[in-house]
């Protein structure tokens, strides 16, 4: 199977690449990868909803004229795997058409999806080559950041932003709560272990006191999470060491994991009596629905193991994310037994920036398609209109960097005993606001918005903004 995958490179990246444009009565064909089975992050079948539901929103705005195009959507798993993304793209989806013909690889118009990095370097890089744009809804690697010395992925862009942000939030909240002492229990994969480099440079800078010393296997997670399984002898091990008596006291665990990893090691802690009276921090970790039941199936076990646990979430207004779960919600009771294999209903963030992405590319064919009226559609040029695109998406305000990055709204956000996220401080992406929404009855609605005071007009440096306070 792998040299499968090697001649498909070889013979994709050596076909004639002709101007990629559509033809004015041709099917838009947008392949959309999700980790659905066997990997370390698995979401549910529903969370194909989110890119139905934006397709709908295309057509009723009239984005993309439906007399001339039609979209269509094809669906693999990506197993949260970059050699199973694309051996499932070549079994399911392209072999169907003559890659050896000159406009055989230009059938596809763009790739979507993707929540893990690994999957998105080799995609990236791959549907690059082919002038098809990629769209991430949770990749974070800054490699994959759009560079003028680095051509791999001028035409990938994403809904969420890179590590850097993550690593400044990350500062700003040890600051808050004066945490000088932090362990870093880091997956054995190549993103991760370069996030983990960026992290403690910028805590040497503060003089906060890291360990990294302890990784975690990042082979994927398949069933329920046990004790005999590698990844949980892994995080005993480590947390077991950590939290000796002769070790200095630790204010806070930060996961460079993937959701399953995170869970095990929340499990391993809860199992060595670690959990009381330590902070526990995830990036974008996803609690809602079905997802994270798939690794442990004792539902009271699972609310006590994540209770207290903090993530750094993407923001979303509270308004446009109701009305997008209300969308969801009817849709899945109209099609769900129509369209899904497995009709379990996962209503997560994921989902949301599923919605935003297929929105962001309808958008950007939308002013490609104008620029180039009298060719049709030029796909590689997509790429290129992300940053004049805006709009207000499922998950808070649409607006793309230069780097093909999102100008993206943070919240940090813990894990309450229903379950649910409940916010603890908002970060403003231009402003660098980090302010507490907890203690006080302080709102951050009350302060001062990018609309109403743009600093970076003023010449100045973004201000740092932190109030109020959360005890853990």
């Amino acid at each position: 199977m792998y040299s499968k995958v090697c001649l498909l490179t070889i013979v994709l990246l050596n076909l004639h690449q002709s101007s990629a444009i559509v033809d004015n009565r041709d099917t838009l064909h947008v392949l959309i990868a999700l980790p659905l089975t066997n990997g370390s992050i698995r979401l549910a079948e529903s969370n194909k909803i989110g890119a139905w539901l934006a397709k709908e929103r295309i057509e009723k705005e009239q984005l993309i004229d439906t007399s001339l195009y039609k979209i269509k959507f094809e669906f693999i798993d990506d197993c949260c795997d970059g050699t199973s993304a694309l051996q499932g793209a070549w079994a399911k989806y392209l072999r169907k058409y003559d890659l050896f013909m000159e406009d055989g690889p230009q059938y596809l118009t763009s790739v979507i999806g993707m929540t893990c990095n690994q999957v998105c370097r080799p995609v990236g890089a791959f549907y690059d080559a082919l002038n098809i744009p990629v769209v991430s809804i949770g990749c974070t690697a800054d490699v994959l950041s759009r560079d003028e010395d680095d051509e791999s992925y001028n035409l990938f862009a994403r809904v969420v932003t890179s590590w850097t942000v993550l690593v400044k939030i990350t500062v700003l909240l040890l600051q808050e709560y004066e945490w000088d002492r932090v362990a870093v229990i880091t997956a054995s994969d190549f993103d991760w272990l370069a996030f983990s480099t960026e992290l403690k440079n910028a805590l040497d800078a503060i003089r906060v006191t890291a360990d990294l010393n302890y990784t975690v296997t990042n082979d994927p997670v398949k069933g329920f999470i046990t004790p005999k399984m590698e990844v949980y002898r892994d995080c005993n091990t480590a947390l077991k060491t950590l939290g000796s008596p002769s070790e200095t006291t630790i204010n806070i665990y930060i996961f460079l994991l993937q959701d399953a990893q995170v869970l095990t090691c929340l499990l391993t802690a809860k199992t060595l009596n670690l959990i009381k009276g330590k902070a526990f921090l995830a990036y974008g970790y996803s609690i809602d629905g079905d997802g994270s039941k798939n690794f442990l199936k004792d539902v009271g076990e699972l609310t006590e193991t994540q209770q207290g646990l903090l993530s750094i979430n993407v923001k979303h207004s509270d308004d446009s994310w109701k009305e997008f779960v209300s969308l969801f919600e009817e849709y899945y009771k109209n099609f769900s037994d129509f369209y899904l294999d497995k009709p379990e209903k996962e209503v997560n963030l994921y989902a949301g920036l599923l919605y935003d992405a297929v929105l962001l590319w309808g958008y950007a064919v939308n002013k490609t398609l104008a620029a180039f009226e009298d060719t049709g559609l030029v796909k590689e040029e997509v790429a290129g209109f992300y940053e004049l695109v805006e709009f207000e998406g499922a998950t808070g305000r649409m607006r793309m960097e230069k780097n093909g990055d999102r100008k993206c709204d943070y919240v940090i956000e813990v894990v309450n005993k229903e379950l649910t996220y409940e916010p603890v401080f908002d970060y403003n992406c231009c402003l660098r606001i980090c302010c507490n929404r907890l203690d006080h009855g302080h709102r951050c609605a009350d302060l001062p918005q990018e609309d109403t005071i743009r600093i970076s007009d003023k010449g100045s440096e973004c201000m740092d903004y932190k109030m109020g306070r959360h005890n853990y």
